[in-house]
């Protein structure tokens, strides 16, 4: 796990030293030690700071031709990039780290050459002689990134609690709340909690310096809507396979250990699958969340299939998490972090898997994240099919999904069919109660398959309060192969049909992934749910977590009136179906309650 922290003069005046202790102590936790460099020049100061137990030694801090660079880079393309500067060196190129790669790639040619880089990355180039800073962010935003600027000082930083003493936290940003509203939590704009601190979007970079502010996009997944048109569908379950083993080995660092964080699914099996399979040597162990009390969330049976398969039943840590509920010690553990986010609700359970992971050694933790959203497909592949004038194929396909999910095939086809085509059904669902910024990114993609993949994309930010905050405590670094940019890119361009079907879930990687697999994985039809132990966690703080809620923070958002925020509240208690956006509502909620005790100040009155 890394962080970092810059501060520019942009005017090129000497500034002075971090507060390092301060600084470091934001983000020290009893559970993982630190270390920390400070690298101070005339006009800039940076602090960098590790966890102990990280992966690789990597550079996070160098100089060339008068242009610093600091950050965090995982470069997944190294050998493709450096066939590039071949021609151009005569000295050992590839003796570069990704951060020296990085900068010496931009200094020949250009701050557009980050659309080539496939990785994870977030990083600041201060040129000194120009007077100018560059931050980028890489393309999925799986790292993430925020500044802010007072007179001619710069400041940017990893993570929001690195700026903590150039905000204020009473400043609160409620067009940010408002945000979070609309984007159901998923948050990847401009604004952040606090007025005049911003967040640098995914796959954009920031250029600043005293008289100029220009923030460009260079990557947006629908620029590519055109879709892959192979001659059969094993041609896309092999071209799927590859990009998935790929993705799982490049994440791979033989001298560490690794965990991947497994249940009885399908996803993180593939991951444990592959990884014994593609990469026999490396060590990686299974990490299970089992229940003794809860049999119905209980997955060992399949578990077990998959150890058994791989003859590895010695090597699983097994956490019990039958006392894991919802809201686990609500008020005084729920957790509050600097922004907002839905799955704190759930940090209990996910928190307590890292921290066994972690136990046992491994750096690295692997999850299936990301699957559900990407592999998974919808209905509105039919509204597809109708527009291509393929309508006997859309009624046949309607049926066989009425006939597997139980539902009328006249309803599905006006929802999901004909809807989408005059504007009203799904497509109208999709668009209500939504950002008009994601509505215009909407507009840009033709395929109503796509726009549903392209809303299931936008929503796979919740990965990081799992990254950057529960992993952040034990010093591992999380890794999503799920969200890998290739992979997401080739499921993007996949066509409908091809992702979704009508007689099972995820066909390309049951269809692709039979030899990683038992068959009794490959095959299994039902999807264990946490019901219960989101029920009893619910049942164990309700007391607790209404009387926090009942005072209705979220009157500022306008959104709906107190009375029936405290109707919903009370239906919501006794398991009544409520609004859809009622995760949202009272995350935002306890947020701003957790926000009133660090402030010792009431917001509403």
């Amino acid at each position: 796990m890394k962080w970092f922290v810059v501060a520019i003069n942009l005017d090129g005046a000497p500034i002075s030293p971090f507060n390092e202790h301060s600084l470091v102590e934001t983000i020290r936790t009893p559970y993982n030690g630190i270390c920390s460099k400070l690298q101070h020049e005339s006009a800039m100061c940076a602090l960098i700071i590790e966890s102990t137990s990280t992966i690789m030694p990597q550079h996070m801090y160098t100089i060339r031709r008068h242009q610093t660079i600091i950050g965090d880079i995982r470069l997944d393309n190294r050998d493709v990039l450096l066939t590039r500067l071949k021609d151009l060196h005569t000295s050992r190129t590839e003796i570069f780290n990704d951060l020296e790669l990085a900068l010496e790639l931009i200094q020949l040619n250009g701050i557009s050459i980050v659309n080539d880089f496939v990785g994870e990355f977030s990083f600041v180039i201060w040129d000194e002689r120009e007077r100018k800073a560059i931050a980028v962010r890489d393309h999925t935003g799986m790292r993430t990134l925020f500044w802010t600027r007072q007179q001619n000082t710069l400041w940017i930083s990893s993570d929001l609690c690195l700026l903590k003493d150039v905000f204020s936290l009473e400043n609160v940003n409620t067009e940010y709340l408002m945000d979070f509203y609309l984007y159901n939590g998923h948050m990847d704009e401009l604004n952040t909690p606090y007025k005049d601190v911003y967040r640098l979007s995914s796959a954009s970079w920031l250029e600043i310096s005293v008289g100029m502010v220009n923030i460009h996009k260079y990557w947006n997944l629908y620029d590519r809507c055109d879709q892959l048109q192979y001659r059969n569908t094993e041609d896309y379950q092999s071209h799927f396979r590859e990009l998935m083993v790929n993705a799982v080995k490049r994440r791979m660092l033989p001298p560490v250990k690794h965990a991947v964080m497994m249940s009885g699914g399908l996803d993180s099996t593939l991951l444990y699958g592959i990884a014994r399979t593609e990469m026999p040597t490396v060590n990686t162990i299974p990490v299970s969340g089992v229940f003794d009390r809860w049999h119905e969330c209980d997955e060992r049976e399949y578990i077990y299939a998959v150890l058994d398969y791989y003859n590895s039943r010695d090597d699983i840590s097994f956490e019990v998490c039958d006392d894991y509920g919802t809201f686990n010690q609500f008020p005084n553990g729920y957790l509050w972090t600097y922004e907002p986010t839905v799955t704190a609700a759930s940090a209990s359970f996910t928190g307590a898997l890292i921290r066994c992971a972690s136990d046992t050694g491994a750096k690295q933790i692997f999850t299936g994240y990301g699957s559900d959203h990407l592999l998974t497909g919808s209905f509105p592949v039919l509204a597809d099919m109708l527009k291509k004038g393929r309508i006997s194929f859309a009624f046949k396909k309607a049926s066989e999904l009425a006939g597997r999910f139980r539902l009328s095939t006249p309803k599905l086809l006006v929802h999901y069919g004909i809807g989408p085509l005059i504007g009203s059904g799904w497509a109208k669902e999709l668009r209500s109660n939504k950002h008009s910024q994601f509505i215009k990114e909407l507009k840009q993609i033709p395929s109503y398959n796509q726009q549903e993949y392209y809303q299931q994309f936008k929503g796979t930010t919740a990965h990081l309060f799992m990254d950057r905050v529960l992993a952040a405590k034990y010093g591992v670094t999380m890794q999503h192969p799920f969200l890998d940019r290739d992979l997401v890119e080739f499921l993007f361009r996949v066509p409908g049909e091809v992702r979704f079907q009508s007689d099972m879930t995820k066909p390309l990687l049951r269809k692709s992934m039979g030899k990683y697999l038992p068959k009794q994985i490959i095959d299994r039809k039902n999807k264990t749910g946490h019901l219960p132990l989101t029920h009893e966690g619910l049942k164990q703080v309700w007391n607790k977590v209404i009387h926090v809620a009942s005072k209705g923070r979220i009157r500022i958002l306008n959104i709906l009136p107190h009375e029936e925020w405290l109707q919903t509240l009370y239906k919501f208690r006794h398991g009544m179906v409520v609004r859809e956006d009622m995760w949202v509502l009272l995350t935002l909620e306890l947020w701003l309650a957790k926000l009133e005790e660090q402030l010792k100040i009431d917001l509403v009155h």
